[in-house]
């Protein structure tokens, strides 16, 4: 009587686990970008340190094919992190 009906109580309570559920998401596919961007940041300086020392071989290959996969592990990433957060 001198409070919530159990049925507002209950709404109440969906909203806020709904806000920390997608609060936890955001702060989840954050954390997931800033690592993609880190291997990014990794491969492409590898790469770099290759090409500055004229190697050219499977191992810059590699290191080549290791930052594309990066970049698009990070856009990826990117699209979660803001689809979590203007997520309705």
């Amino acid at each position: 009587m001198f409070g919530r009906s159990k049925a507002r109580q209950q709404a109440a309570q969906a909203e806020y686990d709904r806000k920390a559920t997608a609060a936890m998401a955001e702060l989840g596919a954050k954390w997931e970008q800033e690592a993609a961007q880190a291997r990014e940041a990794k491969w492409d300086r590898i790469v770099r340190n290759m090409t500055v020392r004229g190697e050219d071989h499977e191992g810059r290959d590699y290191a080549i094919r290791a930052r594309e996969n990066a970049r698009s592990e990070a856009r990826d990433a990117e699209t979660r992190r803001l689809g979590a957060k203007f997520r309705i």
